[in-house]
């Protein structure tokens, strides 16, 4: 929920990990790490790479608000047209709700209200495909065959919108081989 993650933000901050800067736009802000946030780097990419290996991505564990923050963390700013680049993310598993992802060059944001410019794209999936996306289980040509995600708008700025968002960095990592029911242990 929003003020859980308020909450640890929060702690976060007062545990000097990280700090928060306002958004050049007035909503919201960024959270960067502090040297001592940095230090746990080792720790966190560890866990990861083994939460990738060792668990696997179920539909329950996949929360949409998580999924779009996690999208636009691996926006690569460098790859974003001059212009920028708005796209209307449609969620079907959160049909009443729409989300807006705005990429610039200096940096990228998930807004919940619409942002006052005109869309360039809409992207229809769900949370668990945009998921398995982020992982590389899937390519965006398979989504897109299986019907699971659709891009509409310009051909050249779809294009740039899938050559923007980078890869989970978990992505190379092979989950681990799974015992079958009849094979685990009692």
């Amino acid at each position: 929920s929003k003020a859980l993650l308020a909450q640890r933000l929060e702690l976060l901050e007062d545990h000097g990990i990280l700090t928060r800067q306002p958004s050049t736009s007035g909503r919201g802000g960024h959270y960067t790490l502090t040297d001592k946030g940095r230090e746990l780097e080792a720790v966190t990419d560890a866990m990861g790479a083994w939460g990738a290996r060792w668990l696997e991505l179920e539909p329950q564990h996949i929360d949409a608000a998580y999924v779009l923050w996690a999208t636009y963390k691996l926006v690569d700013p460098d790859k974003v047209p001059s212009r920028g680049l708005v796209a209307r993310v449609e969620l079907a598993d959160r049909p009443t709700q729409r989300y807006w992802m705005l990429l610039r060059r200096s940096h990228a944001e998930v807004c919940s209200n619409y942002p006052g410019r005109a869309e360039d794209l809409i992207v229809r999936t769900d949370s668990e495909t945009l998921a398995h996306w982020h992982l590389r289980h899937i390519t965006y040509q398979e989504a897109a065959r299986s019907g699971r995600m659709r891009i509409e708008g310009a051909r050249v700025l779809s294009r740039a919108f899938l050559a923007c968002i980078r890869p989970s960095p978990f992505a190379g990592i092979q989950p681990a081989a799974r015992p079958s029911s009849a094979s685990a242990p009692r």
